[in-house]
Parts: structure tokens; C-alpha cells; sequence
């Protein structure tokens, strides 16, 4: 894992902050600048392949939300809202996955108890965390078994013959994925992240110049949103 150049809290921090972005419904050149930041702070931290696929996919997204004013009026209309929801939530996505991800959970625990953020919540977001690179792991090795029988996920075996797609890649994935939530539970209790007593911790975590660079950074677009819309 790339060593990562902010403090824990700032990226959640950052991550409210994106959220709030979204709450305000922006505009075009606002959210472009949101996703450009976004992906800067991603490469900063090593998730090359991350940016250049959600950039990707949120210019697709852009092309057909164009495409979709030369549609019938009915297909154009669920398109339309169908790809401005993605839009709209893929800000926040990308962050989680690119940028929060490569946080290690320690690190993030110790920053959520700073915070004086509930236990519970702690627990639940130190086990998703863990559970959706496992997941992604997990979906790969079942992938690679299902090509080798020739019933990987793919349109044509879709329409071909479904019932095998089902049974060999998705009920393979379902039944994994359980086991591996209760392999994360087991662990979080094993380590004692349910317990009453203030876990200890090794790192000393410190706000600097690059946080606060950060937040000031990433509270641009809301600003300049909030700022167009009063004087509107």
C-alpha cells in the first residue's frame, strides 16, 4: 500500500465535504473541477487505474447524457435520469474507492476515536473497508473459474444459457461474500474493537499544512456553487 500523504481525518472530512457538494446539485463546470480534484488527489496516492476508469466512465456518462436529447422522448427521459444519478454520485464513489481505500484501517480507527465517533460506526465502516478489497479479490479468482468452463459473465451467455451464468458466477460470489462478512466480524471481536476500554495506538496522528491545503482545496467547488447561486 502507497504511503498516504494525508491525515485519516482529512479524508473523511474531504469525503463529507464532496458529499455536501452533491446534496447542492451543482453545475457542469463544477462538477468537472470536483472530479479533476478528485482524480489529482487519487494519482497523488497511487490509484492510477482507479482515475483513468472512473474519469472514463463519467465522460461516457457525459456523451450519453448529450446523446439523449436526439432520443425518443420516453427511452431519452429514464436515460437521462438514469445517467445524471451516476453523475451525481460518482463524485463520492470515486473518492471512497480511490482515495479512502488506501487508508490503512488502524490509521483510520485511531482517527475516527479523535473524532469521538460512536464505536459502532467505527466498527462497521473499519469491517466494510476490509471486506470490499477481499470482495474484489474473491470476484477475480471466481471470474478466472468460471472463463476456464467457459461461463463467465458476459452478454452472450446471458442470452445463451443464464441459468449456468447464475450458478457458476453469481451464487459462487453470494456464498464468498457471506463467508467473508463473517470472517471480518470474527476478526473485528478477535482484536477487540467491540470492547468498552480506548484502544491504543502506535501512530500519532497530526493535522498539517497538507490537510489543510486539502479541505480549502476541495470546499472550492461548493463555494463557487453556493457563490453563482446567491447571485443568481
Amino acid at each position: 500500500m502507497r504511503k498516504s500523504y494525508l491525515d485519516p481525518r482529512t479524508k473523511l472530512l474531504t469525503l463529507l465535504l464532496v458529499i455536501l457538494f452533491t446534496v447542492f446539485s451543482p453545475g457542469l463546470w463544477e462538477e468537472i473541477l470536483m472530479i479533476g480534484l478528485i482524480a489529482g488527489l487519487a494519482i497523488l496516492h497511487g490509484a492510477y487505474q482507479r482515475s483513468f476508469l472512473f474519469l472514463t466512465v463519467y465522460a461516457l456518462l457525459r456523451v450519453i447524457l448529450y446523446l439523449c436529447a436526439y432520443m425518443p422522448n420516453i427511452a431519452g427521459g429514464i436515460l437521462t435520469i438514469v445517467c445524471a444519478v451516476l453523475c451525481k454520485m460518482l463524485p463520492a464513489v470515486m473518492f471512497a474507492l480511490c482515495i479512502l481505500l488506501n487508508t490503512k484501517i488502524s490509521s483510520l480507527i485511531t482517527a475516527m476515536q479523535y473524532m469521538k465517533v460512536p464505536q459502532k460506526i467505527t466498527i462497521t465502516l473499519a469491517a466494510a473497508l476490509r471486506f470490499i478489497p477481499t470482495a474484489l479479490e474473491e470476484n477475480r479468482n471466481i471470474t478466472d473459474a468460471a472463463k476456464l468452463r467457459g461461463i463467465q459473465l458476459c452478454l452472450r451467455n446471458l442470452i445463451i444459457r443464464p441459468g449456468l451464468v447464475f450458478e457458476g458466477a453469481v451464487v459462487p460470489l453470494m456464498l464468498r461474500s457471506a463467508v467473508i462478512a463473517e470472517e471480518l466480524s470474527a476478526s473485528s471481536i478477535t482484536r477487540g474493537l467491540d470492547g468498552d476500554r480506548k484502544r491504543t495506538s502506535v501512530e500519532s496522528l497530526r493535522f498539517g499544512v497538507r490537510d489543510w491545503t486539502c479541505l480549502a482545496v476541495f470546499m472550492l467547488p461548493t463555494v463557487l456553487h453556493l457563490t453563482g447561486w446567491l447571485w443568481a
